[in-house]
C-alpha cells in the first residue's frame, strides 16, 4: 500500500520543552556513554522534528531532587503491509538511573504509555539487548520476532563504476536527484510489514545529528551506508537497501555493497537484519561475538494489528537507531 508523509511536524521551541529535554539528557548521559547525548541536538531532532509526529514519552522524576530517574520514548513511524498502513512507535532511549534500577520503573512507564495510546497506535516496535527480552516478553507480553542476524560482507565486485555514490549532505537531500532516487521507495511490494519511507521522513532520518550517511545508486537498487570503525579498522555499515521503480526480488546487492566499501575505503561491510527483496549473503557473526545481540520485539496496541502474525519483510539499521 502506498505511503504518504505523516502528520505532525517540528514543534516550536519553548522553555518547557528545553527544561524537559535537559532533564532527559541528564539521565541519558548517566546511563549511556554515547556522543549522541553530549549536546541536545540528537534528541531534539529525533523527538521533535519527525514528520510522522512528535515523540510519545513517559518519565519519572525524583520527588525530592527533581532529577529524571526513568524515561522511555516512542518515536512515531508509519509502516505498511500488503493491505494497510498503520502508525506505530519505535522505542528509543529506554533508561533508568543506576540508583533506581530493579524497582519496576521501566515496566510502570511501559504500561502508562500503552494505556495512554490504546487504539491510537498499531503497536510498539523495539530492538532490545538479550537481557531485556525476558521482561519484555514475560511481563509486558511482547512478541519476540527474532534476533537480527549480523553479517560481515567482503566486497566481491571489482567493477563498480556504474554505481553512483555521494555523501547525503543537505544540498543533495533537497535535490531533484535525491527525489528521483527515493521517490518510489514505497512502491516496493510488501506482504508483511515494512517501514514507510516518504521523502520527508527519509530526509529527516538522514539528517540525524552525530552521523553522516552516504547514498549509492545502481539501475536496480539504492542503498544508504555510513562509516563505522572497529578496533581502528574501517567498516562500511549498510543501513538500507531499497529496490528502485517498485522492483521485486531477489536482487543481488553485491555490486552496490562493493561500491559502499570502495566509497568508505573499507575492506569489509557490516549488514544487520534482513531484506525480502534484497537478500544479503556474508559471514554470519555468532551472538557471542557481538557486544549486544539485538532482539526485535513487538507489542500490539490495536485490534487492527494481530500480534501473533506480526513480522517484517524487511528490517535494517535505518529502521531503528543503532546508526
Amino acid at each position: 500500500m502506498p505511503c504518504e508523509g505523516g502528520g505532525g511536524g517540528p514543534m516550536s521551541e519553548s522553555t518547557d520543552r528545553a527544561v524537559e529535554l535537559d532533564k532527559t539528557l541528564g539521565l541519558l548521559r548517566s546511563v549511556f556513554p554515547s556522543v549522541r547525548f553530549r549536546t541536545p541536538d540528537f534528541v531534539d531532532w529525533v523527538y521533535h522534528h519527525n514528520p510522522d509526529g512528535p515523540v510519545l514519552e513517559e518519565n519519572i522524576d525524583d520527588p525530592d531532587s527533581g532529577e529524571r530517574i526513568a524515561h522511555i520514548a516512542g518515536v512515531p513511524r508509519y509502516c505498511r503491509n500488503r493491505d494497510t498502513r498503520e502508525r506505530f512507535a519505535m522505542m528509543y532511549n529506554v533508561a533508568t538511573s543506576p540508583t533506581s534500577q530493579r524497582k519496576g520503573l521501566y515496566v510502570k512507564l511501559c504500561f502508562n504509555l500503552i494505556s495512554r495510546t490504546a487504539g491510537e497506535l498499531g503497536g510498539f516496535i523495539g530492538v532490545a539487548n538479550e537481557n531485556s527480552v525476558s521482561p519484555d516478553v514475560n511481563t509486558l507480553g511482547t512478541k519476540l520476532i527474532g534476533f537480527l542476524p549480523a553479517l560481515l560482507v567482503p566486497p566481491t565486485r571489482l567493477r563498480t563504476g556504474h554505481v553512483y555514490s555521494r555523501v547525503a549532505d543537505s544540498a543533495f537531500l533537497e535535490s531533484e536527484q535525491f527525489a528521483t532516487l527515493f521517490g518510489d521507495a514505497d512502491d516496493v511490494p510488501a506482504e508483511n510489514w515494512v517501514h514507510c519511507w516518504p521523502l520527508d521522513v527519509l530526509r529527516w532520518r538522514l539528517r540525524w545529528p552525530q552521523n553522516t550517511y552516504a547514498v549509492h545508486a545502481s539501475n536496480e537498487l539504492v542503498a544508504v551506508s555510513t562509516l563505522g570503525t572497529k578496533r581502528g579498522a574501517r567498516v562500511a555499515v549498510i543501513c538500507k537497501l531499497l529496490p528502485r521503480r517498485g522492483l521485486s526480488g531477489p536482487l543481488d546487492p553485491s555490486t552496490i555493497i562493493s561500491a559502499a566499501c570502495r566509497f568508505h575505503r573499507a575492506p569489509i561491510a557490516l549488514y544487520v537484519g534482513w531484506n525480502l527483496h534484497v537478500p544479503v549473503r556474508g559471514f554470519k557473526l555468532k551472538k557471542e561475538w557481538l557486544p549486544s545481540p539485538l532482539a526485535l520485539v513487538f507489542l500490539s496496541n490495536s485490534e487492527k494489528v494481530d500480534q501473533d502474525s506480526f513480522t517484517f519483510d524487511t528490517f535494517e539499521f535505518l529502521d531503528f537507531d543503532a546508526f
